[in-house]
């Protein structure tokens, strides 16, 4: 499902970029090359071969870098929030286990005199 969503971002702010950048950058010459700046800029990887240079591209840019920071947040809190949950019950049962070897072998609270 994160997948198909981010396609879709890409394709949807590919096309808008190319739209926007088309006549005033020689750069952009088809909506592909505005769906590479979309999965470069999406991605965080930012090679920098695509720009914007139109007003209208810079202020999508903008918009379309905070959104992207969101998209990537938003998922990456869960991954990790289930990731230490999950470590923390590994934790939890090898503490126990451990525990229930010790707990069998008395400790001496004394020096032996």
């Amino acid at each position: 499902m994160l997948v198909i969503v981010w396609a879709m971002n890409i394709t949807v702010a590919g096309v808008i970029f190319y739209y926007l950048e088309g006549s005033g950058n020689s750069l952009i010459t088809s909506a592909v090359d505005g769906m590479w700046w979309a999965m470069v800029t999406m991605s965080t990887v930012g090679y920098g071969d695509l720009y914007p240079t139109t007003t209208g591209g810079k202020l999508f840019s903008t918009m379309f870098i905070w959104m992207s920071m969101v998209f990537l947040a938003l998922p990456l809190t869960i991954i990790v929030s289930t990731f230490n949950k999950q470590y923390e019950i590994k934790k939890t049962l090898t503490l126990k286990q451990k525990g229930a070897v010790t707990k069998s072998v008395p400790v001496p609270t004394e020096a032996p005199s």
